[in-house]
């Protein structure tokens, strides 16, 4: 949408940033078993920002490497449907796609 028809407001959001970062995760658990490279020193890595976050760890997976084991708790998986839905009604109710929603909470 960004790209082709120049709406970017619903995806600069503080939501739309966050679906991102949980697609990442999701991208990791699906794609690579959960298991990601370890770089907690490094705060664009994907190791430091789940550090960062509540209800969710990551467990060493050798001692040898530098892979980490994703776990993530059901209160992390029931905040981020929440999150999710939040992103999804933020460029539902946009101007350009308002007049095609019905008002179903």
């Amino acid at each position: 949408m960004v790209k082709l028809a120049g709406v970017k407001t619903p995806f600069t959001t503080e939501n739309w940033q966050r679906a991102k970062f949980l697609s990442k995760i999701r991208n990791e658990i699906s794609h690579k078993n959960s298991i990601i490279e370890y770089k907690p020193e490094e705060p664009q890595s994907l190791s430091a920002k789940i550090q960062n976050e509540q209800y969710i760890e990551l467990e060493k997976v050798f001692t040898n490497k530098e892979e980490a084991e994703i776990f993530l708790s059901h209160k992390f998986l029931k905040q981020s449907v929440i999150e999710l839905r939040d992103c999804l009604l933020e460029i539902s109710t946009y101007p350009l796609y308002a007049s095609n929603v019905k008002n179903k909470t």
